[in-house]
């Protein structure tokens, strides 16, 4: 697969992706930097070859439109610092201030592009907004292996107008590890039991790779936003937290599934609740599965916790993506955290996956056997479809072997 070390980047304009959407404080300022600092040696790198840097990422869901809360200038400010260089943010990511901005850098610095997502091109992959993203650079660098489910622009449609391009090395690091992490799985002569931990906002998003991962899994304990469908496909009063009406046909199939095929899947059956949606509410904890009229859940109870500790100690290896409560918030990081400790004190070789649930996990330290992923949806897709979007641009890239 060609390499970083293989490009000439001797002052090109050169285009790198990345995937810097870290939890952002209410003054935008980066709340957790694991992305960011496992980003810096690739900027590192391409900034050595003397390539004039663009860094092209997104933040959050501004749905085409320009939101103040979501601009990069805070993790423009991060990056700025730990690079101990200046930054410049961009106005946007296309256009001839772009251009302008381009040529005036000089070999080894850099500039960071505005929120990709602020134009409506981005998420519906335009062509013509691709070929306008490209139209500057000589190069492109895809190192944002977290957003590379995506079919996205400059994830996709983009990268097909370069010759000089290839994988960055935090992404090819990355799927290197996961495809190791699996490849031991492999080597055993039994079946190893394997548990899976999901959690995040969306069942949606992740309907498609809870059913891929019962070919996996033996136990699979679900949280977070993505527990909420599935609670109201069995019954069970969800109060006033978000439960995703047009899911509700897939998520009662997937438990047949699941049931028919031998893996349980585990719920919360009881709840941390506020009264009203806010980090400020204190907590309380439900009398049961049911979340009580008007309230929300916002981070699975201390029974749960003890049930998903208790089921995890079943399991040989685990994968856990994605946060149980809800990420935003620090009081609600109790359940992700006590899981997280249980995995590490037992020590079950586990991959915590997606920048939010490492944004809980900020100060539990990880011994060897454990790995740090950036991604986690995209983690899940690669595990079940063997492949991402993003990553089918490189001729020589290596799909997952381990998906037949």
């Amino acid at each position: 697969m060609k390499a970083l070390a293989d490009l000439n980047l001797e002052n090109k304009a050169t285009f790198l992706r990345l995937d810097l959407n870290v939890p952002i404080a209410s003054r935008g300022e980066v709340r957790d930097d694991f992305k960011i600092e496992n980003a810096l040696p690739t900027i590192k790198a391409v900034l050595a070859k003397g390539a004039r840097l663009a860094i092209g990422a997104h933040l959050g869901r501004p749905h085409g439109a320009v939101e103040e809360r979501l601009s990069l200038a805070g993790i423009g400010t991060a990056l700025a610092e730990a690079l101990n260089m200046d930054v410049i943010l961009a106005e946007d990511c296309v256009g001839d201030g772009v251009k302008g901005l381009l040529r005036q850098l000089k070999p080894g610095s850099l500039i960071l592009l505005e929120n990709l997502r602020f134009n409506s091109g981005e998420v519906a992959n335009d062509e013509d907004f691709a070929k306008e993203l490209a139209a500057p650079f000589e190069a492109y660098i895809c190192d944002a292996f977290a957003a590379s489910h995506r079919r996205h622009a400059s994830l996709v449609s983009m990268s097909e107008y370069f010759q000089d391009k290839c994988l960055g090395p935090a992404c090819q690091a990355e799927l290197a590890k996961v495809r190791e992490f699996f490849a031991e799985d492999e080597d055993e002569e039994e079946d190893v039991p394997f548990g899976v931990v999901i959690g995040g906002r969306s069942y949606a998003e992740k309907a498609p790779l809870l059913q891929g991962m019962l070919d996996y899994a033996k136990v699979i304990l679900v949280g977070g936003g993505v527990a909420n469908t599935l609670l109201a496909a069995k019954g069970v009063e969800t109060g006033r937290s978000k439960v995703e009406k047009n899911m509700l046909g897939i998520a009662r199939s997937f438990l047949r599934n699941a049931e028919v095929r031998g893996v349980d899947v585990v719920l919360p059956v009881d709840h941390q609740l506020v009264n009203k949606y806010s980090a400020l509410e204190p907590l309380r904890a439900s009398k049961g599965q049911n979340v009580e009229e008007g309230t929300f859940a916002v981070d699975i109870g201390p029974v749960s916790v003890a049930i998903f500790k208790e089921r995890l100690t079943e399991v040989k290896r685990a994968l856990f993506c994605g946060p149980l409560g809800v990420s935003e918030w620090e009081n609600t990081s109790a359940g992700s955290k006590e899981v997280a400790r249980s995995l590490i004190k037992n020590k079950i070789p586990t991959i915590f996956g997606g920048g939010e649930l490492l944004a809980q996990l900020s100060s539990t330290a990880m011994p060897r056997h454990f790995m740090k992923c950036t991604a986690g949806s995209a983690l899940l897709t690669y595990l079940t479809e063997g492949d991402l979007p993003a990553l089918k641009q490189f001729a020589d890239h290596e799909p997952n072997a381990l998906v037949s």
